[in-house]
């Protein structure tokens, strides 16, 4: 009977490992585990200072090749404007932290030491980031309004929903620096609370 216990404990355990991770048995290295709580933790906080709502860490692009990736809901109506100069804005400070960040850092090191091919540091096209608007309905946005922004292979792609089915469709893509340019040329954003 105890070692049932023991063994039903541990299985609830590994389990709940696997739900906070993402990741299941060997595919995850302690290294991993830590970056994975390193990009949560700045995931909630970005997500709480810009009024949005963390989702969850990892690859949601249809190529999975990301390795550094978030994802954060919005209920701000955003159209194409704003939601580029949010975009790189966003990605540029998630890439100066995962840069910086001991714990990517350590990541990295773990994988180059496994296999010198392994990028050092972190290149960009390994970056993903998605913020998807939603309305506390749970319905997107209507046009002119962003529905969605992702961020895969160095390039921004931004999406607006059909009003009836909610399917999304491509209005505009933009690789990294282009989208840099655009914001330098910009004012200063500005809320529409401020």
């Amino acid at each position: 009977m105890q070692k049932s216990f023991r063994n039903t404990l541990l299985l609830i355990l590994v389990s709940i490992l696997f739900l906070v991770t993402g990741c299941a048995g060997p595919c995850c290295t302690k290294e991993e585990i830590v970056m994975n709580k390193e990009l949560e933790n700045y995931g909630k906080t970005i997500a709480q200072e810009q009024n949005m709502q963390f989702l969850l860490v990892g690859d949601v692009t249809d190529g999975r090749n990301t390795v550094y990736c978030l994802t954060l809901r919005s209920e701000q109506p955003t159209r194409l404007p704003q939601g580029r100069i949010l975009a790189v804005n966003n990605v540029e400070k998630f890439v100066a932290m995962l840069r910086a960040n001991p714990a990517v850092i350590a990541y990295v090191n773990h994988w180059r030491h496994d296999d010198p091919d392994y990028p050092a540091g972190v290149p960009l096209p390994k970056v993903g980031y998605k913020i998807a608007f939603w309305d506390k309905n749970i319905d997107r946005p209507h046009k002119p309004n962003l529905a969605e922004i992702l961020f895969v292979n160095s390039t921004f792609y931004y999406f607006e929903a059909d009003s009836t089915t909610q399917e999304l469709h491509l209005v505009f893509s933009e690789p990294y620096e282009s989208a840099l340019r655009f914001r330098n040329q910009q004012k200063p954003f500005q809320s529409k609370s401020q």
